[in-house]
Parts: structure tokens; C-alpha cells; sequence
């Protein structure tokens, strides 16, 4: 039997966006309400001095675009 797609107002959500999870303050996110719309996945780790120095930045980057695209950031494992 098929599995359907799943869909949302801005079309069919593709495989990468189908999953939830808890964001750091303990609410619901579901990553389908993403599909559509420009995103950045920013993948760090609390330990990692790269991700660190960047850090900034993509701060930086989600205020000022914080009309036109989504930034998330992924946390790694154990990265507090």
C-alpha cells in the first residue's frame, strides 16, 4: 500500500520535512511547516569552537532576515 504524502498549504512536504520534535523551550515543532518557504538548517554543537565563532552570525543572519527566511538551528548531541 502506498504511503501518502503529506501536504500542506504550500504543497506536498518533502521526506526531509516530515518529522517532529521539542524545540529548547519544550514546545511541539513540526518541521512540515517549513515546506515551502526559504529555510536554513544550521547544524552546530556546543562543544565545536567552529559553530561557536558562527554563532554570531547566523544570529545576525535570522534578525535580519527574520521577515524572509527561517533559520533553525539543530543542536547536536550533548551539546547541553
Amino acid at each position: 500500500m502506498p504511503v501518502a504524502t503529506p501536504t500542506t498549504t504550500a504543497g506536498p512536504v518533502p521526506q526531509t520535512l516530515t518529522f517532529t520534535t521539542r524545540t529548547v523551550d519544550g514546545k511541539q515543532f513540526d518541521a512540515a511547516t517549513l515546506a515551502g518557504k526559504p529555510v536554513v538548517l544550521w547544524f552546530w554543537a556546543a562543544w565545536c569552537p567552529r559553530c561557536r565563532a558562527a554563532a554570531d552570525d547566523v544570529a545576525g543572519i535570522d534578525k535580519d532576515f527574520t521577515d524572509r527566511v527561517h533559520v533553525v538551528g539543530v543542536a547536536g548531541l550533548n551539546s547541553g
